[in-house]
């Protein structure tokens, strides 16, 4: 329902009820003027007839009386009905049916419905629109009542009783009335009102039917017992205002209105909406008050969520980091929030009433009124964006004005919301520059959705793999893999759909058909709840650097495999020689010394033939128990002219303690290969470390064994995270970067760890974890 008709409603209930308030003073003061002549004397028949002849004919009303069967058949009805209708008395006698078939359709069930619940009710009433004759609709009351049929022959059976009137000029007045105080009226609160009647001894002369509906109670209970409405209705805090309001007012001249709480006979607390005002007599004695009393807490209600909303929009316009202003249509500034004064740097009340000329420069003050002319003009909101010079730095702001209407569409103003976008402009342009990069980049770049499909690539991409940009997009990354590598992409997805990024090399398989060696990283993108929305992927072309490590490996294997025939007469000549009966013993030492130095490089040779086996995945390991002492004390031998040149000694420890001379430490190893490891390590360590120092080695036989190497030097920081990487070095004038590469694949190869730690507080630990073997009793290092 509109704001108008509902206050057309209200107006109307208003007169009826001053309508039905004056036949109740009518009603009364006939019993009264009876009860002077005999006392306690209700109104006489003739009184009662009179009256209920005046009500029927100002209402132009017609009796009838039907059966009370399923077909309702009609016995009587009054000759007004030509009058009404305009249709005559005998058409409803010869078409019984005629009265139902002009009910209008969508009111004919319910009208129905209450003749039905006749039997329940006794008495109904309802407002229909009913077809008169000249087959336009009107609306129509109508009240029924059963009562005997005796008058029509038929003993022992009910009737249906009724009366109906035109009541379509009120229909029709209502309307008018609601749609010419739509658009004046703003709030309002439909409930049915308790109205009673308070005679001049404080006692209840009337209380009507609604008085149940409100509070619960019976209006009798409180005929019976005023002091209920004061001690148990109304609410313990307001039951004093109440008693002082209505029993301290029976003798004065004067209206009185105020609200209070009540407690429904349900315990439900309603605000009432109380006005009475004194009834006097004819010879202006006082006959009490008559009171009407309004639920209005629904009211109360909407007033208090009214107050919450405006603190809700005041929080909202305080809390706006946007700048939100209106002005009048002469460009007057009306209201201003937080956010404006902060960034004029003035209160409100030096803002309000001034135009922009006198709080802008000339020209953005102009460039603002010009927008604000359009909108007044137009009456359709305007999009802005704003250039402001600040000093060194440039403002940019984007901003949206509309017009300002009344509740009748006039235009009071402009209202305008003004947001800071400088730093999204920033960051737009940072966008731009960085999409020029990818665009630019001699690296291949793609984007993927989280299922792998492609849906952007920059022209490296295109131009390195041989497929346009349309031709990919869609498609999944690894469309371009080789065949024997479809099983290796399903690992790397398993891996990136878990938020991990992968780094590795992939072998791909252009659109002509070459193979395409690359370098791929593929890293999660997430949104700020940290969800993986897609990924990007950077790759870069190492074809050639492929062909030429595979070039470099079979020189090295050519290398090698040559080397071990000149190697093979350094072991058989001086073990030949060593036979000879004219040498001394001194030649014999060096002549064994010569032959296990050449063993000693064999071993490296056939070692870097095993590495090169390692990296393929083809060396077949063949651990033996090893004693990890005797290894490092051979790796200290090997070091012993290093270490007296630097001057760098090394301490062993076993679980925190130095080790004896004959201990030993068992593990599952091959000798060669842990000579080889160790040997790397603690060189470096010792190379590091500067004159005077120690390195440590700490042996730990915990589940695993593992050999932790330290030294006080500390790992550039450029080399930490690829420590272990292949040709990776720092600082050395001889370094190939293949010691710790080595390593690690030396200790991945034999079931082991490697991992290193370096702070400068701490220096550097290389830790090595392999199995262990426990060691016999009495055993010894040799």
């Amino acid at each position: 329902m509109t704001a108008k008709e509902k206050n057309a409603q209200t107006k109307l209930e208003r007169a009826l009820a001053k309508a039905e308030a004056r036949i109740r003073e009518l009603e009364s003061r006939l019993k009264l003027e009876n009860s002077n002549d005999m006392p306690g004397a209700e109104l006489s028949v003739e009184q009662r007839a009179a009256l209920q002849d005046h009500v029927f004919s100002s209402m132009k009303s017609v009796p009838f009386f039907c059966r009370n069967t399923g077909e309702y058949d009609l016995l009587y009805i009054g000759v007004s009905v030509e009058v009404v209708t305009g249709l005559s008395m005998t058409l409803f006698y010869e078409d019984p049916s005629l009265w139902q078939s002009r009910i209008h359709s969508e009111d004919r069930d319910r009208v129905l419905g209450r003749f039905r619940r006749l039997g329940e009710t006794r008495v109904t009433r309802c407002e229909y629109r009913w077809q008169i004759a000249d087959s336009s609709y009107r609306w129509f009351c109508m009240t029924l009542r059963l009562v005997p049929c005796d008058e029509f022959g038929d003993d022992g059976t009910e009737c249906v009783a009724g009366v109906f009137w035109d009541i379509n000029g009120r229909k029709m007045t209502e309307k008018a009335l609601l749609e010419r105080e739509e658009r004046y009226r703003t709030v309002a609160n439909f409930t049915h009102d308790w109205e009673f009647w308070l005679g001049p001894h404080g006692m209840f002369l009337y209380i009507s039917p609604s008085f149940e509906r409100v509070t619960g109670y019976k209006p009798e209970k409180l005929k019976e017992d005023p002091s209920l409405l004061f001690e148990t209705i109304v609410h313990p805090q307001d039951r004093g205002a109440v008693r002082r309001a209505l029993l301290g007012s029976l003798e004065s001249d004067e209206p009185i209105s105020l609200d209070f709480r009540i407690i429904t006979r349900s315990g439900d607390v309603r605000w009432i909406g109380h006005v009475s005002q004194p009834v006097w007599d004819d010879k202006g004695d006082p006959l009490g008050r008559r009171a009407s009393n309004r639920d209005i807490t629904g009211l109360k209600e909407t007033m208090q969520e009214l107050r919450d909303k405006n603190q809700f929009i005041d929080a909202i316009m305080d809390n706006s980091p946007a700048a939100i202003y209106a002005k009048d249509v002469d460009g007057r500034y009306l209201f201003v929030n937080v956010r404006f004064t902060e960034k004029m740097h003035r209160p409100d009340h030096e803002l309000l009433g001034k135009t922009d000329f006198g709080m802008f420069r000339n020209d953005l003050a102009e460039q603002f009124q010009e927008g604000d002319k359009v909108v007044l003009k137009t009456r359709q909101p305007l999009f802005e964006e704003i250039t402001v010079p600040n000093g060194e730095k440039t403002e940019h702001w984007t901003s949206t004005k509309f017009p300002l209407l009344s509740a009748e569409g006039n235009i009071l103003g402009v209202c305008g919301i003004s947001l800071d976008v400088t730093d999204w402009r920033e960051a737009e342009v940072r966008l731009r520059q960085l999409a020029r990069a990818v665009e630019q980049s001699p690296v291949s770049i793609a984007m993927t959705d989280t299922a792998g499909r492609i849906f952007s690539v920059n022209p490296c991409f295109a131009s390195t793999s041989g497929y346009s940009e349309e031709e990919m997009v869609g498609r999944k990354l690894g469309f371009m893999l080789t065949d024997e590598d479809e099983l290796f992409y399903d690992q790397v997805w398993e891996c990136v759909r878990g938020g991990e990024e992968w780094l590795g090399e992939v072998r791909n398989r252009t659109k002509s058909g070459d193979v395409l060696w690359e370098r791929c990283s593929i890293s999660p993108v997430r949104d700020r709840h940290g969800v993986v929305e897609n990924f990007v992927v950077v790759k870069s072309d190492i074809t050639e650097r492929k062909r030429l490590e595979r070039l470099e490996k079979d020189v090295e294997r050519i290398v090698r495999h040559d080397l071990k025939s000149p190697i093979m007469s350094f072991i058989w000549v001086p073990r030949t020689l060593r036979k000879a009966e004219n040498i001394t013993e001194e030649q014999r030492l060096l002549l064994g010394d010569m032959e296990q130095a050449a063993h000693r490089l064999l071993r490296m040779v056939n070692l870097s033939l095993d590495l090169f086996k390692m990296e393929e995945g083809t060396y077949e390991f063949a651990p033996e128990d090893l004693n990890i002492l005797r290894v490092i004390q051979n790796v200290m031998v090997d070091l012993g002219e290093t270490l007296d040149r630097l001057q760098v000694s090394i301490s062993i420890y076993i679980d925190g303690r130095p080790a004896e001379e004959n201990e030993c430490l068992l593990v599952q190893g091959e000798e060669l290969l842990c000579h080889s490891m160790l040997a790397n390590l603690v060189k470096n360590a010792v190379e590091a470390s500067e004159a005077g120092d120690r390195v440590t080695i700490h042996c730990s036989t915990d589940e695993e064994m593992s050999i932790a190497v330290h030294n006080k030097a500390v790992v550039p920081d450029d080399i930490r995270e690829s420590f272990f990487e292949k040709y990776v070095t720092s600082g050395k004038r001889f370094g190939t970067g293949l010691g710790t590469y080595s390593a690690r694949l030396i200790a991945l190869t034999q079931g082991g760890r490697i991992e290193m730690k370096s702070t400068a507080e701490s220096g550097t630990t290389v830790t090595v974890s392999f199995p262990a073997r426990p060691c016999l009793a009495g055993g010894t290092m040799f």
